[in-house]
């Protein structure tokens, strides 16, 4: 009952244009309640909805098991999409130029191996995606997305950058899942970082 109240709440604040502050005990089932309202929202306005939540974990949480359930039982389709920092992301110009310079270790040898079979199957570049290990946490920096590093479309990898992909996938989505830094450096650039969201949800 707590998770319909909460449910009909966010419907009515979302239909007529509020803000709303839910308070709900763990287990009551906010994740879902907010997210029903807001897809059939989304889709039937044709307004994208952001979701920012606290943690990574609980986006992928969102994508990965919510969304999935949603989109097998509604009666109509939509798209969500996760949204990380450039950070969280491989940088193909950055391995490019490791692979030219010889490594110094065997370790960091080993990484860039790794790396290379992991990219034949993903198609993210995420790098949650790869199990690393303390010192190679270390090596990833000097290979993660920077925006101080980006040469935008002077870059030889631009079409195929992971970053650029992963904001064409938010483009395209009515439902985008980010979280709260992300959020916060989106304000701070002036909305420069995300694709437009007239509605946000904050979890």
């Amino acid at each position: 009952s707590q998770q319909i109240t909460v449910l009909k709440a966010v419907a009515e604040a979302l239909l007529n244009n509020k803000y709303l502050a839910v308070e709900a005990g763990t287990g009551t089932g906010k994740s879902l309640a907010y997210l029903l309202p807001a897809i059939y929202w989304a889709c039937h306005q044709k307004k994208r909805v952001a979701i920012a939540t606290h943690t990574i974990s609980l986006q992928e949480q969102l994508i990965k098991k919510e969304v999935p359930q949603l989109q097998e039982l509604l009666p109509f389709p939509f798209k969500a999409t996760l949204v990380k920092g450039r950070s969280n992301y491989l940088c193909r110009r950055k391995l490019r130029d490791a692979l030219n310079n010889p490594a110094a270790s065997d370790s960091e040898r080993i990484f860039l191996l790794r790396i290379l079979r992991w990219l034949k199957l993903s198609t993210s570049g995420d790098w949650n995606e790869l199990k690393l290990t303390p010192e190679e946490e270390d090596y990833k920096i000097a290979l993660a997305a920077h925006k101080e590093t980006c040469i935008g479309t002077a870059c030889p990898f631009s079409n195929y950058c992971f970053v650029n992909l992963a904001r064409q996938e938010a483009e395209d989505a009515d439902i985008i899942i980010l979280n709260h830094s992300l959020l916060l450096s989106d304000i701070k650039l002036d909305n420069q970082v995300l694709p437009s969201y007239p509605y946000l949800i904050i979890d």
